[in-house]
């Protein structure tokens, strides 16, 4: 079951068209982490449903909100868009796109020790403290990943995962 290898996003001679594929994939993106990322067995309601969160705009926030109604397994996925500090800390993933990614910090400091994924489309998110930044490489959007991070926050990575990502380490 891998179907990250094959997707990309190829070049195109209109920039409006690369910029809404990339945010479609980034948004899909988001749908196989969940499916390839284990997270710590949770009791009562947070196990009801899987909840991505996101902070963005434009078509991002447009190809995000494609995923209504989407299962994760037998789970539903709930899109929360734009979460309170206390929702936030029922998130599995977080996205926060470049253009939200000033409020990190914040968001990071009142989800200290939580398991949650956090993904940005943000240069430098990693050494931010995020665990997923997208970026483009030879006109593919790819995935840089902090597997060291993931894991001190209770996340286990598939090997699947790993091996079509780039993995970094943050800098202390």
């Amino acid at each position: 079951m891998v179907f990250f290898s094959s997707v990309s996003v190829e070049a195109f001679a209109d920039s409006t068209e690369r910029t809404d594929r990339q945010a479609q994939f980034m948004a899909v993106y988001l749908l196989h982490f969940a499916n390839f990322i284990e997270w710590p067995k949770a009791t009562g309601e947070a196990r009801n449903a899987f909840n991505l969160c996101f902070y963005a705009e434009g078509n991002v926030k447009s190809s995000i909100r494609e995923l209504a109604g989407e299962q994760l397994k037998t789970t539903a996925i709930r899109l929360i868009e734009a979460p309170t500090f206390q929702v936030l800390k029922q998130c599995q993933i977080v996205f926060i796109e470049k253009r939200k990614v000033s409020e990190f910090q914040k968001i990071k400091q009142q989800t200290e020790g939580k398991p949650i994924l956090f993904v940005s489309d943000k240069a430098g998110f990693i050494e931010q403290g995020g665990t997923i930044e997208y970026f483009i490489e030879n006109n593919k959007l790819r995935f840089a990943v902090n597997a060291e991070l993931a894991k001190e926050t209770g996340l286990i990575l598939s090997s699947k995962l790993l091996r079509i990502a780039k993995i970094v380490e943050r800098k202390k």
